[in-house]
């Protein structure tokens, strides 16, 4: 359960910009795990970020982010299937290697404005955060009824490509954070 963060500094993070994973690295070393790449179909709201249509075929990656081998965020990219073979394929052979590798050497990428969310267990079991919170739980086995996730989610774009990024914040992660505050 997160322990009541500073209101503040959720929002520095949750509006951080740049490469969440180079912010990361200023609090260890930063190791990425993929738990997950799949080809799946669209939800009614991943389809509207990515303006595809409902179950529209993706291709998805989910990773979790470790500092100092503790996992302290998830992240779940989602693009078209089709441009995972075209305007997005290197994202097929990222392997253990983070997304930002991608994301921010091309100067052709452009990203949204962040938006924020909280994830729970009464979300939407079909929605775009419903494997977020089924991972966070899986890796801690938190209680569900406490759990109360903070996520971010912007769009990148490659000549016109849409890529879906939700960052999701375990609980750990505010818990360093703070306690490095002190």
């Amino acid at each position: 359960m997160i322990r009541a963060p500073i209101k503040n500094i959720q929002a520095d993070w949750l509006n951080r910009q740049g490469s969440l994973v180079k912010h990361l690295q200023q609090l260890g070393a930063v190791t990425v795990h993929v738990a997950d790449e799949y080809q799946g179909q669209a939800n009614k709201s991943e389809a509207n970020y990515l303006g595809i249509n409902y179950l529209d075929a993706t291709w998805n990656r989910v990773v979790i982010l470790k500092v100092d081998d503790q996992e302290l965020v998830i992240a779940h990219s989602i693009i078209k299937l089709n441009d995972s073979f075209g305007t997005w394929a290197a994202i097929r052979s990222l392997q253990s290697r983070p997304l930002a590798e991608i994301l921010y050497q091309d100067t052709l990428i452009t990203r949204s404005k962040f938006m924020q969310c909280k994830i729970d267990k009464t979300d939407d079991d079909a929605g775009d955060t419903a494997v977020l919170y089924a991972l966070a739980f899986n890796i801690n086995a938190y209680d569900p009824a406490c759990l109360e996730l903070c996520a971010r989610y912007s769009i990148f774009y490659r000549t016109q490509a849409p890529l879906l990024l939700i960052e999701c914040f375990l609980p750990e992660f505010w818990d360093k954070i703070l306690k490095l505050q002190h």
